[in-house]
């Protein structure tokens, strides 16, 4: 069976759960790149929004496959 229609199932389950997740990252990503317009900040946040919203859909990849951590704060 090819690997693309193994990866189907796993898509579509991160997909609905980004899904439910999109509104408020579109939200929050706007608003963090509205401090782009600072010329210090204009060199970092880009960047910064893209790696926050890839981590995010990483996250919910991976609570898809059924991987949960609880949240630790370093303690």
């Amino acid at each position: 069976m090819p690997i693309f229609i193994q990866a189907l199932p796993l898509s579509l389950k991160t997909f609905w759960r980004y899904l439910i997740l999109l509104p408020f990252l579109g939200i929050a990503a706007l608003f963090l790149s509205l401090f782009s317009i600072i010329p210090i900040l204009g060199w970092f946040v880009p960047g910064m929004v893209a790696v926050w919203l890839s981590v995010m859909g990483l996250r919910s990849a991976l609570l898809a496959r059924g991987h949960v951590a609880p949240l630790d704060g370093g303690v």
